[in-house]
């Protein structure tokens, strides 16, 4: 039987570490960015043409969602966004931009130790 070396376990938990930022990225956008498009869009807030199918929208949604103070942003509008999060939403964009944070991290180090 053949023992898994250090590459192993690293191949494994990238795997693992992307499988959670795939979900998710899907659940908040299924759940979240959907709820809050649809409410913007009732206030005359759109999505920009622009970034249809790009997703950019969902990174800032996010952002805007978790961060107390924001900058002003031409992307979204933040004081509706944060009007229109439900509670849901403020804990799928915690988990969003944990699980980003970890991938990115774990992606760059483990590029790193195997080089």
């Amino acid at each position: 039987m053949n023992s898994l070396n250090f590459e192993d376990y690293l191949a494994i938990v990238g795997f693992v570490i992307f499988l959670n930022w795939g979900i998710a990225t899907i659940v908040f956008r299924k759940i979240s960015v959907t709820h809050l498009d649809n409410e913007l869009l009732k206030e005359g807030f759109g999505p920009a043409e622009w970034d249809k199918g790009f997703g950019t929208r969902i990174m800032t949604y996010a952002l805007v969602i978790v961060k107390k103070e924001v900058k002003s942003t031409p992307i979204v509008d933040k004081n509706a966004v944060k009007r229109h999060a439900r509670a849901k939403d403020i804990k799928l964009a915690w988990y969003y931009n944990i699980s980003s944070a970890i991938f990115f991290i774990s992606i760059f180090s483990i590029y790193f130790l195997i080089g």
